[in-house]
């Protein structure tokens, strides 16, 4: 589930069936390890999973989960701030190199 969730690409539907199936997987972590489940939370970088995954979270009320979410969150936040101050940045360099790719370099 981790691996599925720290992914970019299966990380909303993994998210999905997590909450789908939460109940069942905290029964099977019990107490001590379900209050952890709130880390899970700083693998998303994108603000609609982040909401969702504290108003969740939030929801579930599990005792000593509010640092691990704060902490989520504010990895998410760091996490949307970087892509938001890099994107333009890595798309310019992208174009740049496709252009160089197909050229042919003479000495």
């Amino acid at each position: 589930m981790v691996g599925a969730l720290a992914n970019y690409e299966t990380q909303a539907a993994a998210w999905e069936l997590f909450k789908t199936n939460f109940q069942a997987l905290l029964a099977k972590a019990g107490p001590g390890l379900g209050t952890g489940f709130p880390g899970l939370a700083r693998f998303f970088c994108d603000e609609k999973l982040r909401d969702d995954s504290q108003q969740f979270f939030a929801a579930q009320n599990l005792a000593g989960s509010e640092r691990p979410l704060q902490n989520a969150k504010d990895q998410v936040n760091a996490c949307i701030g970087l892509r938001s101050l890099q994107q333009s940045k890595l798309s310019e360099y992208l174009k740049k190199s496709s252009a160089t790719d197909g050229a042919i370099v003479s000495h």
